[in-house]
């Protein structure tokens, strides 16, 4: 019994020491951040017992109720990890140009599973990744996009023929595979066919898995999350994945092979395989997770947006297939570029509009590497900057008492252009949803018996409208 109590004793001392030590090293963290405004939430936990019992359709208005309208930051406390929380445009853009806010938190982007990758990178790693893929999206290579997209949209036109005069439907995995094959060809030098492909609902499921990591560190942990339901799961959708970016990479290896290395095209797979770009195995995995999956996933779900608030705001609709049919006219083939594209005004605006209401990234994440003054706050070392452009892009105070609503002109006299972030590859994304709402337009008129009052919208990787995708298509 002696023995059991001094071991109990000393355990309690030890634990005690830890503690003291672990808050003496951070005591200048402590110090700025009771300087700042916010709450502390459950002592030593925070706000961590909400997220991690939280449903995943809640997330967002957790992380959305801890950043305070009365004040630009807002402090909150993740266990152990100080966050500053904005939705401020000017806060935001001090970040993204501050040299001390370069990095990405690892309780965030670590939980990704595809860690060797350009998304969850940081400092020198991120910027050698940064500069070589710069090389597959400059202008001259996105002229290639045009027309494989102007056929893939053709193609996908065509596969939803069945759908016409049926009842709604989810267009997600539609458009989901024709962003997929269109990226696949321009970037990978890669066709198959993605219709009805299980690797579309299995992006969907491997997103949610990462959100759960982050919402309950301890998942992080590779000894824990191994022995949980999640991480079969995981492997089950990366398996699939994996067979089809292996299908990916062994074609071109084997086109490299022959042309004895004078394949130099900067698509993206081509540097990836590049020798003298360094690329293991497993960053070569992860950035085809990211590129393939991740990409095109942010662009069919801003088109599959787009189609749903045209379904619900059926004057808006009409107004953008005038103006189609007022430049297009009758002809069967269009050439689409650059000075094409320009001309749709109107256009412009609805896909503005859907990017404001339902950005692919609604909330974003930087950690300090030193301390930093920002908009007249010092904050410490190690703080994790969250910030919201889902609530940024959505308040009164920047766009207005309509800021809920769905109003594309609101872009044609834009008062506060720095409260409005398009994600990042914005260009190539455009290039895409505007042909493909081009075509899309010119053969059907949608529908949808969902209304926009009652949509619920989840924080993912990318961000999602739980009620679906659901529209009804009839031909014009």
């Amino acid at each position: 019994m002696f023995v059991f109590q001094s071991l109990l004793m000393f355990l309690f001392t030890t634990l005690i020491f830890c503690v003291i030590k672990f808050r003496w090293n951070r005591r200048r963290l402590y110090e700025l951040a009771a300087k700042l405004p916010g709450d502390n939430g459950v002592p030593l936990l925070g706000i961590l017992p909400r997220l991690a019992l939280a449903k995943r359709k809640d997330y967002l208005d957790i992380v959305l109720g801890f950043i305070r309208d009365d004040t630009p930051i807002t402090r909150v406390w993740l266990g152990p990890y100080l966050m500053v929380g904005t939705n401020q445009p000017e806060i935001m853009h001090a970040v993204f140009n501050s040299p001390q806010c370069y990095d990405k938190p690892s309780i965030f982007y670590g939980s990704l599973i595809f860690t060797n990758g350009l998304l969850p990178l940081s400092g020198k790693l991120h910027e050698k990744h940064r500069k070589i893929f710069n090389k597959a999206f400059i202008p001259r290579r996105l002229q290639h996009l045009y027309g494989t997209v102007n056929k893939s949209s053709k193609v996908c036109i065509q596969k939803l023929a069945p759908k016409v005069n049926q009842d709604d439907f989810d267009v997600y995995y539609y458009i989901g595979a024709c962003s997929l094959e269109s990226f696949g060809l321009v970037n990978l030098n890669y066709h198959e066919d993605l219709y009805g492909h299980k690797i579309l609902p299995y992006v969907d499921a491997g997103f949610a898995i990462g959100m759960k990591r982050i919402q309950q560190p301890w998942l992080n942990t590779e000894f824990i999350f191994r022995r949980s339901k999640l991480s079969t799961e995981l492997d089950e959708m990366m398996d699939v994945a994996k067979e089809y970016l292996d299908r990916i990479v062994n074609h071109n290896k084997k086109l490299h092979m022959e042309s004895n290395g004078s394949i130099k095209d900067d698509r993206v797979i081509d540097l990836l395989l590049d020798p003298d770009n360094e690329f293991s195995d497993q960053e070569i995995l992860d950035e085809l997770v990211i590129f393939a999956l991740t990409s095109f996933d942010s662009t069919a779900k801003s088109i599959s947006s787009g189609l749903l608030m045209l379904a619900m705001h059926q004057e808006i609709q009409q107004k953008l297939i005038n103006e189609i049919d007022s430049i297009c006219g009758t002809e069967k083939e269009l050439t689409f570029d650059n000075d094409f594209l320009q001309r749709f005004t109107y256009l412009d605006l609805i896909v503005k509009e859907t990017i404001r209401l339902f950005p692919a990234g609604p909330i974003v994440a930087r950690e300090t590497s030193d301390e930093i003054d920002i908009c007249g706050y010092k904050i410490p070392k190690k703080t994790i900057m969250v910030m919201s452009i889902f609530a940024m892009q959505r308040d009164p105070k920047y766009w207005g008492d309509d800021a809920h609503l769905y109003r594309p002109e609101r872009f044609e006299n834009l008062e506060n252009p720095q409260a409005y972030l398009p994600f990042t590859g914005h260009r190539y994304a455009m290039i895409v949803i505007k042909t493909f709402l081009i075509n899309f337009f010119r053969a059907y008129k949608i529908d949808t018996t969902l209304k926009y009052e009652n949509l619920k919208i989840e924080m993912s990787v990318v961000l999602t409208i739980l009620n679906r995708y659901m529209i009804s298509i009839k031909k014009r």
